[in-house]
C-alpha cells in the first residue's frame, strides 16, 4: 500500500513539473523575438557516472552588456569548439532571457518527465 502511494506521489510529480516546464519553455518562445550573433567562450566539462559530460557557454552582448549562458545540450563527447559562432534568440524586454540558436530542450526533457511519470502512475496502479 504504502509502495502504491509513494508510485502515484511521484508519478505525479514528475507530471506536474512536465506541465511547468513546457509552460517555461513555451512562455521564452513567445517572449524571445529578437537575434544576435554570440560564441563559444568556454566547454565547461563535467564527471559523472564515470564518464565525461560537455556543455558549451556562450556569450552574446546587448547594448554593451555582455551575457553569458550555458548551452541547453549536453553531449559525451567535446564537440563544441571554443570561439564557434552561432546566435540566440532573446527577450528585448529581459536580454538575459534566450535560446541558444533558436532551439531549447523542452521537447525531449518534457518527454522524459512524461515517459516517468506515467511509468510510475502505472507502477503505483498495478503495484
Amino acid at each position: 500500500m504504502q509502495s502504491t502511494v509513494a508510485f502515484f506521489i511521484i508519478g505525479a510529480l514528475c507530471l506536474l513539473a512536465c506541465v511547468l516546464y513546457f509552460i517555461k519553455a513555451s512562455k521564452l518562445k513567445k517572449t524571445c523575438t529578437a537575434r544576435c550573433d554570440a560564441r563559444i567562450i568556454e566547454v565547461d566539462r563535467q564527471h559523472r557516472d564515470k564518464r565525461n559530460e560537455y556543455t558549451p557557454v556562450y556569450e552574446y552582448r546587448i547594448n554593451g552588456v555582455t551575457y553569458n549562458v550555458r548551452g541547453n545540450s549536453t553531449t559525451s563527447r567535446k564537440k563544441y569548439k571554443v570561439g564557434y559562432e552561432s546566435f540566440v534568440i532573446y527577450n528585448p524586454d529581459k536580454p538575459s532571457d534566450c535560446l541558444i540558436e533558436g532551439k531549447n530542450s523542452a521537447g525531449k526533457t518534457g518527454f522524459v518527465f512524461i515517459f516517468l511519470g506515467a511509468l510510475f502512475l502505472v507502477f503505483g496502479f498495478f503495484l
